[in-house]
């Protein structure tokens, strides 16, 4: 386990709505919620936390909260009303876990994280659920705890239409692998390809078909052939893990060009002076380490699109894992 200084953290939770509370807003006691993921510290601001997650919550459709008996819950035995742990709220808790793990996050309550996430909502004197009753959740709130108070930071509407969008071994799917050089993408884009026994296409190979192939005047040919070859491995019923840095533009080309609905845009993010360094048996050129700082300074390594992982401190074995959490496989 990671030995840390709390101090030099925030303290974080996030919850499903059931009575609404205020973006801005700082509550003694919460109103009734559900909590989705249980405190943890974090050395990540609001914001920076915010933009990790809200790709997830934005493709989430609305969650039906079942409600089963009331009984005492933990050390202070609390009256709760239990939630029934429906596949959709497993789905949602498991692939917010994997985001917070890849942002490296140190939960404060680790019993209560996967297997052992009970949902549940706190029963309040001003409203009460019985067995059998139900509730739509529509939003999630990411809440700071600052002292004895829950001050809420982010609201995320659940507007998505996810069950169409889960991904399903019957169902081709491209998973396109981002990031600035040396972040890691080939070596990942191997492991997850082998473990899904799918295609794998490394773009920078595909550059290398191009007769003189230049990066400053041909990135769009690059892209024409890239979504060609996906496109080819798809219609041949294969599942495909492709790499290459994309930018928003090529990210809506890969929406519209590629021939399955089934697509996940994942950014490596190492921190810069990781991306710079020599990792593993590659040592980068003096050309390389300034685009590296390049692609950094244009934002390729925080998009506002697809999955952020910072891969920094985990290997490529555990950043692959990371990434089949995240898709739910």
């Amino acid at each position: 386990m990671r030995c840390y200084n709390q101090t030099m953290k925030r303290r974080y939770l996030f919850t499903l709505e059931v009575a609404p509370v205020e973006v801005g807003k700082t509550y003694d006691e919460l109103p009734s919620h559900l909590t989705l993921m249980s405190r943890f510290w974090s050395e990540l601001s609001p914001n920076e936390l915010t933009k990790i997650v809200r790709p997830l919550f934005e493709k989430t459709a609305p969650i039906e909260l079942a409600f089963g008996e009331t009984v005492e819950l933990g050390p202070k035995k609390l009256t709760v009303h239990l939630v029934e742990h429906s596949s959709e709220l497993k789905q949602l808790h498991g692939e917010l876990r994997a985001l917070l793990d890849a942002a490296n996050v140190d939960y404060e309550y680790p019993e209560f994280i996967g297997e052992g996430h009970k949902p549940h909502v706190t029963k309040r004197n001003d409203e009460s659920f019985k067995a059998g009753d139900k509730h739509m959740a529509h939003a999630a709130y990411l809440i700071e705890v600052v002292g004895g108070q829950r001050a809420i930071r982010s609201k995320f509407e659940l507007s998505g239409a996810r069950a169409s969008n889960r991904p399903s071994h019957n169902k081709r799917m491209l998973i396109f692998i981002s990031g600035s050089i040396n972040s890691g993408k080939t070596t990942t884009s191997k492991l997850l390809a082998e473990n899904l026994g799918a295609a794998f296409i490394n773009v920078d190979d595909l550059n290398d078909t191009i007769p003189n192939f230049n990066l400053a005047t041909d990135l769009d040919k690059s892209k024409d052939l890239a979504i060609a070859t996906i496109n080819t491995q798809l219609a041949e019923g294969k599942n495909v893990v492709a790499n290459y840095v994309v930018r928003e533009k090529d990210w809506q080309r890969l929406q519209k060009e590629v021939k399955t609905k089934d697509i996940h845009l994942i950014t490596l993010a190492p921190r810069l002076e990781v991306a710079q360094s020599k990792r593993g048996n590659r040592v980068l050129t003096d050309w390389e380490v300034a685009r590296v700082k390049h692609h950094y300074d244009t934002g390729i390594a925080t998009p506002a699109f697809g999955h952020i992982i910072d891969n920094s401190d985990i290997s490529p074995e555990e950043t692959a894992e990371c990434i089949l959490k995240v898709i739910g496989r």
